[in-house]
């Protein structure tokens, strides 16, 4: 699914297990396409806002605000992880490594 979605262009940008259903032949489907995009041809879309839900969007992505398709092959792998290991990501941790790193670049440029 997420294959198909990337072939044509889009980029879903909220990829989390209440956004993944199955039917009664245990197909795949995905869901809530409110944060969607279409891929430019620059390979990236700019956004102005922060998307998704914390824990499954891609550090880069906080960082940066560039949407691209490794936002959802990051939260396909942390969705991955979580369902393989049948816990869930320490998501406290990975905000306070991005913040950290925020800083780290901030006092950078100063």
């Amino acid at each position: 699914m997420i294959c198909f979605d990337y072939l044509l262009g889009i980029i879903h940008g909220d990829l989390k297990p209440a956004n993944i259903l199955l039917d009664q032949n245990y197909k795949l489907m995905l869901a809530e396409f409110g944060f969607s995009r279409r891929n430019t041809d620059a390979g990236f879309v700019q956004t102005s806002r922060n998307m998704g839900t914390l824990g499954f969007v891609a550090p880069e992505y906080m960082l940066s605000g560039r949407l691209t398709v490794f936002i959802d092959m990051f939260a396909y792998g942390v969705n991955l992880y979580e369902l393989l290991s049948g816990t869930n990501v320490d998501r406290q941790s990975m905000i306070h490594g991005v913040v950290r790193t925020l800083l780290i670049l901030s006092f950078n440029l100063i």
